[in-house]
């Protein structure tokens, strides 16, 4: 089989699912379709570094992984330009005076260290863990579902959860001190 066709293959088998992966990380169905298209465009040319990855079997985690860094590459630059935006905002105050509360418990400053605290003790995870933990946690799929997407028995999916998570609350409590 060609290299074309096994690239056709491999997208037939998880275009689907990692659509509905992607879109369930960023919301954005447009920017969800974008990621999967440039997820691909990775693989076609990784592919010329390492042909191994026409391997349905390999292909499928490896394009899991791309898509999760991208949503999370594009979620960092949004971010970058919202950041020199309200720090050039004569309105916007740092102490909070004009900080939006949320549900009465959150401003929006706060959130954001939160989120850049999970992303960041997610970031240091290995990528099996992370790719497990984002489709269970992040994704809620069912641990069958989780274990058939990435072609690994069900106790590796649970094992991996457990240890990720475990290591990942490490890391939030070393950037919390």
């Amino acid at each position: 089989m060609l290299a074309s066709e096994r690239v056709d293959v491999v997208w037939r088998s998880c275009s689907d699912d990692l659509v509905g992966y992607a879109f369930s990380l960023c919301g954005d169905r447009s920017q969800a379709l974008d990621v999967v298209q440039e997820s691909f465009v990775r693989l076609i040319s990784q592919l010329q570094r390492s042909p191994t990855l026409l391997n349905e079997d390999s292909a499928r985690p490896w394009l899991f992984k791309v898509v999760r860094n991208l949503v999370v590459d594009n979620f960092r630059r949004k971010e970058n330009v919202s950041t020199a935006t309200t720090d050039t905002d004569p309105n916007h105050s740092r102490n909070g005076d004009n900080a939006t509360e949320l549900d009465g418990f959150y401003n929006l400053d706060t959130m954001v260290v939160d989120r850049i605290v999970i992303n960041n003790a997610l970031d240091a995870l290995s990528s099996d863990h992370r790719i497990v933990i984002d489709l269970v946690v992040v994704e809620g799929l069912s641990l069958f579902d989780a274990s058939e997407i990435l072609k690994v028995p069900i106790g590796t999916v649970k094992s991996r959860i457990y240890y990720g998570l475990k290591k990942a609350r490490e890391n939030m409590g070393e950037e919390v001190r």
